[in-house]
């Protein structure tokens, strides 16, 4: 069963959990990233933290896995540097873009034309058209490359990369991912530059910082629509199209 960010109150706990007890709001990723379209869920303990009460429950489950994402790719940005998110109008690319502008970088944001107005809001500078141009065409450009939904070979998308710069695959297809873990160290060490996929380990560490750069505003959790639990695959088919801006969010009914 899909779903990997969850929020929501603590029905039970083991006999060893101490740092948590019934009817605590937590939030955070399930083990394996799998299984949160339930009513009730399980995990380990070290990987929930506790709700803030300025957050609803649905602006919480945005955070866990794409905010961990982003604080992971963009932890290295200095002010200054040219930042490209492919797949920009997601979950995750909400988080990208926000904390790498909160870094000092300009941004390129690459989705769909009918998502430039949105991506500029959450604070793109330039915003490129996948269907138009290839942004991978665009040489010595980037400093980091964060690639969501990357389909393109590593021994193409490090031209678009200035100099130690580094291109990060998160998602896409999995021959690519396959070619880019293989291939991706003997591409750094002919050219200079970092290609790799990038890994996020889970962690309550991770939520509880990035959820401290929300409660600083350096990025705000953008939902696209709240579903019922019931309505999962018309979720999943929003997503699939790429007709999603920001986080869908399901939501199971009370009692």
């Amino acid at each position: 069963m899909p779903g990997s960010d969850v929020a929501g109150v603590v029905a039970a706990v083991g006999s060893v959990v101490t740092e948590y007890t019934v009817g605590d709001e937590l939030f955070g990723e399930l083990a394996g990233y799998r299984g949160g379209l339930a009513d009730l869920v399980c995990t380990r303990p070290t990987l929930l933290a506790r709700k803030p009460d300025w957050l609803s429950f649905a602006e919480a489950s945005t955070i866990p896995q794409a905010g961990g994402i982003a604080h992971r790719a963009t932890a290295d940005v200095r002010p200054g540097d040219r930042v490209l998110v492919n797949g920009a109008g997601g979950a995750g690319g909400v988080f990208v873009i926000a904390l790498a502008k909160h870094a000092g970088a300009e941004v390129t944001a690459v989705d769909r034309a009918d998502k430039a107005d949105f991506l500029r809001e959450i604070g793109a500078d330039r915003t490129i058209d996948f269907a138009t141009e290839d942004w991978a065409d665009e040489r010595d450009s980037f400093d980091l490359i964060v690639d969501l939904v990357a389909h393109r070979s590593p021994f193409r998308v490090h031209r678009a990369l200035r100099r130690h710069g580094r291109y990060a695959m998160v998602g896409g297809l999995a021959r690519i991912l396959l070619g880019t873990a293989v291939a991706g160290p003997l591409v750094g060490r002919a050219t200079g530059k970092r290609v790799g996929v990038l890994v996020v380990p889970q962690s309550r560490a991770e939520v509880e910082a990035v959820t401290a750069l929300v409660a600083q505003r350096a990025v705000t959790p953008r939902i696209d629509r709240v579903y019922p639990l019931r309505d999962a695959p018309a979720a999943f088919a929003r997503l699939a199209v790429g007709e999603s801006r920001g986080k869908l969010v399901l939501e199971a009914s009370e009692g």
